[in-house]
């Protein structure tokens, strides 16, 4: 009567909260901690992607459910600040040291798999002068193709001092706090350019897609189809050689860039 007066549901007025116990099925779960074992970044979604083209028929809720309890969620990335962009559209100069380009790839390999490439370019005589090829593409390994070039030109780690431009584009890792306090800490000034704007980071642009045609025409032995196959790292040393001491550059009059570093420094 009170319920029909008030215009509740008997089950709302009877209903009483009680813990329930979290079942979770263990052989699902030992196949999901096993994937992202071997791939940390997949999410729910993929991995109930990759469950399913195994044979395993779950349903993606289930999933996420044991992701959650077990807590093997991916972190949520945080929203990147790239400032201060950059205030002029040209990235090439005409004075050595005024300002480095930055920029990073990947390449197929026959042995290594999937392999990246960060490289550090000053944007005047075009010299590669900081290099890191690892199997890893995070902020540290950005880090050391910086470090490389800034013992590389200054003979040892500035202390706050090197005043050079920075330019890179805006990926996580140039816009990670431990790539920009690297930065800072050695008097990098770093600049970010315009969103879906390649050419503002034209020299970097340009060199990736040259050394990657370099290594391929350097190593064709171990080509394998449309991805380029470079046998370990013959290729791009001869073809980084071949860039830092042959290659003409039109910019430049057609000299090649070991003149151009040569006539900058004199």
């Amino acid at each position: 009567m009170i319920c029909r007066v008030l215009g509740v549901a008997r089950s709302t007025a009877y209903y009483r909260e009680h813990d329930r116990a979290q079942i979770v099925d263990d052989i699902l779960a030992q196949r999901i901690k096993h994937l992202i074992d071997a791939e940390p970044y997949l999410g729910y979604r993929m991995v109930w992607a990759r469950l399913r083209r195994q044979g395993v028929k779950v349903n993606r809720k289930a999933v996420q459910r044991i992701m959650q309890i077990k807590g093997w969620q991916c972190h949520r990335r945080l929203k990147k600040r790239c400032l201060p962009r950059v205030e002029s559209s040209p990235s090439v100069t005409t004075i050595s040291d005024v300002r480095w380009a930055t920029d990073a790839t990947y390449v197929w390999t026959r042995f290594d798999g999937l392999i990246y490439v960060n490289a550090v370019l000053d944007c005047a005589d075009r010299e590669c002068i900081g290099l890191n090829v690892s199997q890893r593409n995070d902020a540290g390994e950005a880090a050391w193709a910086l470090e490389d070039a800034l013992i590389r030109r200054f003979g040892a780690l500035p202390r706050g001092d090197a005043d050079v431009a920075l330019r890179t584009d805006n990926a996580l890792v140039y816009a990670s706090e431990l790539y920009r306090d690297l930065a800072k800490a050695y008097g990098l000034h770093q600049e970010f350019i315009l969103p879906h704007t390649p050419e503002q980071n034209g020299v970097a642009e340009s060199f990736m897609g040259t050394l990657k045609l370099e290594a391929r025409l350097y190593a064709p032995s171990c080509m394998a189809g449309t991805p380029i196959k470079v046998h370990r790292m013959k290729g791009f040393r001869e073809a980084l050689h071949y860039l830092n001491q042959d290659e003409r550059i039109g910019s430049q009059g057609y000299i090649s860039t070991a003149a151009a570093v040569t006539r900058e420094r004199s």
